[in-house]
């Protein structure tokens, strides 16, 4: 098994907004020939308004609060031949104290790619 690569670094949500993330991945198959290059990982973000009056780019976070919320993401990853890969993802956004609708919301994508 490869290791765990652990990241931390903020990071802007464009010029009214701050997020925090926290990242981390592992190959799990990495001594096996045809998964070596399967990896798996975790993000995690906390995102808050620079002032509590002002919008951001999601007009639905109006409330006068600097919690815009937090938002989990799980993906996988396989390159699968020196030109081609696959990428599942998925995400789970817990609205913060901005919001006025503070349902969770989730985004799935899955992507392959073919570079020549």
């Amino acid at each position: 098994m490869a290791p765990v690569h652990p990241t931390s670094a903020p990071a802007t949500a464009g010029p009214e907004a701050k997020a925090i993330v926290r990242a981390s991945s592992i190959r799990p198959f990495a001594t096996t020939e045809l998964f070596h290059k399967f990896e798996v990982g975790l993000y995690g973000y906390l995102y808050r308004k620079a002032v509590a009056s002002e919008l951001i780019s999601d007009s639905r976070a109006f409330l006068d609060s600097t919690d815009v919320g937090q938002e989990v993401d799980v993906f996988l990853r396989w390159r699968i031949l020196s030109d081609l890969g696959v990428s599942v993802n998925y995400g789970r956004f817990f609205p913060g104290k901005a919001y006025q609708d503070d349902s969770p919301r989730n985004f799935f994508s899955a992507g392959l790619t073919y570079a020549f």
